[in-house]
């Protein structure tokens, strides 16, 4: 597997909970290959930077909108980034 930087990860996990059910938390360790630990760590960093919250009804996490903005700024910049390496 290749090494993802923690970004990564962090983008990753919050295009899981963007879908519109949100995502469970076994869903997105088996997804990112992490294990229980440091799961905990990255979701306790997102909802503390308030870009996911926990949903009690439905068990699942979703994304907020500050997420939602988190999210397509850094795919905004990495598709600008590419095309600029691409010239």
């Amino acid at each position: 597997m290749k090494y993802r930087t923690r970004d990564e990860i962090i983008i990753e996990m919050l295009r899981l909970a963007s879908h519109e059910k949100g995502i469970a938390k076994t869903h997105i360790m088996y997804r990112l290959i992490l294990h229980h630990y440091q799961l905990n760590r990255y979701l306790e960093y997102l909802i503390d930077k308030r870009l996911i919250y926990f949903d009690k009804k439905s068990q699942r996490y979703m994304i907020t909108r500050e997420g939602s903005e988190y999210l397509g700024k850094n795919t905004e910049f990495k598709d600008h980034d590419i095309e600029y390496y691409k010239t």
